[in-house]
């Protein structure tokens, strides 16, 4: 699926993400900042395994078509 349809699914039921193409263990998500955090928006984190990072999307993420939503 496109990358739009993915964030739907990500946004809107809180599910993670990934492309075809990664490792298995690889998923985006989506996370609203808590009273821990000193962001104050949205934002979208990867994780794999037992480490979380900062994700942001380039141009061929956002325009690949191997999108798949973890439910």
């Amino acid at each position: 699926m496109r990358f739009g349809q993915a964030l739907d699914d990500v946004f809107k039921y809180g599910h993670t993400m990934r492309r075809e193409c990664w490792n298995d263990e690889l998923h985006v998500g989506y996370r609203l900042p808590d009273g821990r955090s000193d962001l104050t928006t949205g934002y979208f984190y990867v994780k794999c395994d037992d480490v979380t990072a900062p994700y942001i999307p380039d141009a061929l993420d956002m325009t690949a078509h191997d999108w798949v939503v973890d439910e």
